[in-house]
């Protein structure tokens, strides 16, 4: 699907039957789901009885350890699940980062995601997001990329996949609360191959990056002079 369709499609969405998409409610697993916990094992189902063996053979080796049939092999095993404890987490943690999301999207969802944020014009209030994730979540199940709608928790969690998307590596590590500056710093490194991969789609996926930018920089500047009215120049 070419980047002009993606754009076209999105602002008919808007513009179109906008009227209706207005109107109808937005729902995202925050909604559905009583915690992000909750949210991330339901979407990683496949871990659940890996984690509970894990969690049950920790248990009984700390009890065997401090007990009288304790011996060498045992307390070897004990400190060996303890210590892979935190590898554990922090793969949990990365299935449910930006970074690993980002990965799981084809170019064509990389194109839909940058036409929504220029059709739809949200800034850092993160409310501004939960339509751009709606569609997004419809979009990438169409796609085969996610059983379900659910592959955006919320509309922060959208906000990072962009964020991921248009600053490069380097950037993404530096202090994440001067974002603005990162993202005027990211035009120059819009052809990043470790992002994208394929040299013939980097200059077209570039040029939407610098477009979603500069859209979502007018929105963000929008925003505060509107809050802020006293720090207009």
């Amino acid at each position: 699907m070419s980047s002009e369709l993606l754009l076209s499609d999105s602002k008919t969405r808007a513009e179109g039957p906008g009227k209706l998409c207005e109107a109808e409610t937005i729902i995202l697993p925050r909604d559905t789901s009583p915690s992000r916990c909750a949210y991330f094992f339901k979407r990683n189902t496949i871990i659940i009885p890996f984690t509970v063996i894990y969690i049950m053979a920790m248990i009984i080796l700390i009890c065997l350890a401090s007990s009288a049939h304790s011996n060498g092999l045992i307390i070897t095993f004990m400190f060996l699940s303890i210590i892979i404890l935190p590898y554990m987490l922090g793969f949990f943690v990365y299935l449910n980062c930006a970074k690993y999301k980002l990965r799981c999207l084809d170019n064509d969802c990389k194109f839909k995601l940058l036409a929504e944020v220029i059709t739809h014009k949200p800034n850092v209030d993160m409310s501004t997001w939960d339509r751009i994730a709606y569609e997004m979540n419809q979009f990438v199940h169409d796609h085969g990329i996610c059983a379900d709608k659910s592959f955006f928790y919320d509309g922060n969690s959208c906000y990072q996949v962009f964020k991921k998307l248009v600053i490069a590596p380097p950037l993404a590590s530096s202090n994440t609360n001067n974002v603005n500056a990162d993202l005027e710093m990211r035009d120059n490194r819009i052809t990043n191959n470790n992002d994208f991969g394929n040299s013939t789609l980097n200059m077209e996926l570039g040029t939407y990056i610098s477009k979603a930018l500069s859209v979502y920089r007018d929105s963000v500047d929008k925003y505060w002079e509107d809050k802020y009215p006293e720090i207009t120049v």
